[in-house]
């Protein structure tokens, strides 16, 4: 019981040695970077993300300074940096409502990991072998797989239902990462930007579009996965643990919801499923195929789409889950008719 107490304190209760003033007169002993400090007293403040302070140190003691002027029994509040209700909860046991710092968190099959740690260690092989250095960028970054997505100004949006498009952000790599993942052939061995690539960049590519597709895919996934808890939940909160349970949960429905309809809505512009005449020549759907294909070709492939799917139709070969069998016969014939 004493060590789950003493657990708990450093847990909860400690500063990393990090944020803390450069000049701070002790010595951790330790060879890390940082390191959990205790400060009996400062440990009682409370969090809040706006609040606005500095840490001042002397030969005696430890300060902790407020930007703005603070009224007449005004509570003195620290910011313990940019955390999610997750780490919250987990952290210190309490979450915040609109929280602008609150995220869903993301990651990636184990095999996609492999396959991004390979062409990582392919390519600064690449670089030793010509002899230039390793640069501290994408190739040396930790390779977990594992990173999070949140709305710029959740705290203004969080409990919005609209499908308005909403900006958001990435954790440092993973968009490039990711990315890394759904490289083809050609794409590996023509080299890739080491800056960390926007989901929908004006330079959008094979890889990107894949990604893209991808991320909608895990959102949606862990989407439908809580909802599927529905059933199981109380109708109210019957404590305090279920209530910031209740607040986290809500969050993570906000935020993906708002996500996922931003992504697909970009998606759908992209590929033209909104207006035709605005979308990426690059991208192909199978209607596109039948009616600006060469003549001579098209007329074979509808043919083979008859005889081997049963139908020519876009949407009956959609309902009967035939897309990749008709894309698969389209790049055979293609190659054939070539």
């Amino acid at each position: 019981e004493l060590y789950k107490w003493a657990a708990a304190v450093i847990a909860s209760r400690s500063f990393p040695s990090h944020a803390l003033d450069s000049s701070a007169p002790f010595k951790t002993g330790l060879s890390h970077e940082t390191a959990p400090v205790l400060l009996p007293g400062l440990d009682l403040l409370n969090h809040s993300p706006n609040a606005k302070v500095t840490w001042k140190w002397t030969e005696d003691a430890c300060s902790i300074i407020s930007h703005v002027a603070l009224p007449g029994n005004a509570e003195i509040l620290n910011n313990y940096a940019p955390k999610s209700n997750e780490e919250l909860i987990m952290g210190y046991g309490f979450s915040l409502f609109k929280n602008p710092s609150d995220h869903c968190n993301l990651a990636l099959g184990s095999m996609a990991v492999a396959r991004v740690a390979t062409l990582c260690k392919q390519r600064l092989h690449g670089r030793a072998s010509a002899g230039q250095a390793a640069e501290d960028g994408l190739l040396t970054r930790p390779i977990t797989g594992v990173g999070w997505v949140r709305l710029i100004d959740n705290g203004s949006h969080h409990g919005e239902t609209s499908a308005k498009q909403q900006t958001h952000c990435f954790s440092p790599a993973f968009l490039a990462h990711a990315s890394m993942a759904f490289f083809n052939t050609s794409e590996v061995s023509s080299g890739y930007s080491e800056a960390d690539p926007e989901l929908f960049a004006s330079d959008m590519t094979r890889s990107k579009l894949h990604t893209a597709c991808a991320i909608a895919m895990i959102l949606q996934k862990q989407y439908t996965d809580i909802l599927a808890g529905n059933a199981n939940l109380p109708c109210w909160p019957k404590n305090l643990r279920q209530f910031h349970a209740a607040r986290y949960r809500r969050g993570q429905i906000l935020i993906l919801n708002a996500l996922i309809k931003t992504i697909i809505t970009k998606l759908r512009a992209f590929v033209g499923l909104e207006q035709p005449w605005l979308r990426d020549k690059r991208v192909v759907r199978l209607d596109h195929i039948l009616k600006a294909g060469p003549k001579d070709f098209l007329q074979e492939f509808r043919s083979v789409l008859h005889v081997g799917l049963g139908t020519r139709n876009v949407q009956r070969i959609k309902q009967q889950d035939l897309l990749d069998t008709a894309f698969t016969l389209w790049l055979c014939g293609l190659w054939l008719w070539t």
